[in-house]
């Protein structure tokens, strides 16, 4: 009986040992794939580092690009006023007026002006005297 009892308990711990050895092999996997996601997961924030960094650069590019683009427009709008200056000199045949070159005065469809009438040598004298 004592035999039977002793059998009966290496069984029981037998039994016991492979349920602890399966559940550390599920612990196992289980590690296993914490691990690999962890893995995934930090690369997914190292792209993301990435591409807010990226976000980061294009921005202060942009404003780099529109500081030059305002820029140029104030030149451009001070190459205007001077080309204004210049051609306010001009008069148009049978007038005793300046022509009118400022923005409001061009109009879509007018013809432009025949500047084989003007003298220009003598408009250059008059402006460099």
């Amino acid at each position: 009986m004592q035999q039977v009892v002793t059998t009966m308990l290496t069984a029981q711990a037998g039994g016991a040992m492979q349920q602890v050895i399966g559940s550390t092999a599920r612990f196992t996997t289980i590690m296993t794939e914490m691990t690999a996601a962890t893995r995934e997961q930090s690369l997914g924030i190292a792209q993301v580092s990435q591409a807010v960094n990226l976000l980061d650069t294009v921005t202060q590019q942009n404003a780099a690009l529109v500081e030059e683009a305002a820029a140029a427009a104030g030149h451009l709008s001070e190459q205007t006023d001077n080309l204004t200056s210049v051609l306010a000199v001009f008069k148009p045949p049978g007038s005793d007026n300046s022509a009118d070159f400022s923005h409001a005065s061009i109009r879509v469809g007018l013809k432009p002006l025949d500047f084989n009438c003007f003298d220009f040598h003598s408009i250059y004298r008059n402006n460099t005297a």
